[in-house]
């Protein structure tokens, strides 16, 4: 936060120590928000941080019209948590909007901003077999069957935190794709693709990238 300058003044006028500049200080009501990003552009994952005047029990956030999590460090003043920016994010500036409560009941509140940029994906044009663009008829029934069980593993949300430190590579293998990289098939466009493949033989143990569980 900026001290007022007149603030500042007066006290080296003074002569008082600097420990007694307390009128712009957090008070308990008040975050300190900062983020950590490689870049905010879509694709990208945001560390939110948020610093607080007092011990907190819980917090969360919204941002992007979704709600997140954030997790306590330490003596529970500082938390964190994790934002991912879609594929499908103009670019904008984007509030980040945090509540947190301490044991007591007394609440904290604060409002940040991320500032969006564009991001051009490359674009693969191929023409192949019909097949590999539209599925055949007798394999509808497996797709939606596997459309519904994944769509069920994305909504499950864990209240616990399962990441800590780095992500590692869930096998040995180099990666073969591109995250967000488009496919036009014979003239139809296709949906951006959502995730990295890997190079791996079958057998291979695949491992979780952090302290969750491979589904």
């Amino acid at each position: 936060m900026k001290k007022p300058f007149f603030g500042i003044l007066s006290l080296a006028l003074l002569g008082l120590p600097s420990w007694m500049v307390a009128a712009n200080q957090l008070t308990p009501s008040q975050l300190e928000v900062s983020h950590r990003a490689r870049s905010l552009q879509p694709g990208e994952v945001v560390l939110i941080r948020a610093e607080g005047a007092v011990t907190l029990a819980r917090m969360q956030g919204r941002a992007f019209e979704k709600t997140f999590l954030l997790y306590p460090s330490g003596d529970g003043r500082v938390w964190q948590g994790l934002i991912g920016i879609d594929l499908e994010t103009p670019p904008g500036i984007y509030p980040v909007s945090l509540k947190g409560a301490s044991e007591s009941g007394s609440s904290v509140e604060a409002r940040y901003e991320l500032q969006v940029v564009g991001k051009d994906f490359p674009t693969r044009r191929l023409t192949v077999e019909e097949r590999f663009v539209n599925p055949p008829q007798e394999e509808s029934e497996r797709i939606q069957q596997e459309s519904q069980r994944v769509g069920k593993i994305f909504a499950t949300i864990n209240p616990q935190k399962i990441w800590e430190r780095s992500f590692l590579s869930p096998v040995p293998g180099a990666a073969t794709s591109g995250f967000g990289k488009r496919s036009i098939l014979n003239g139809q466009p296709r949906s951006p693709h959502s995730g990295t493949d890997f190079d791996a033989d079958e057998g291979t143990p695949v491992k979780s990238p952090n302290s969750g569980k491979a589904v």
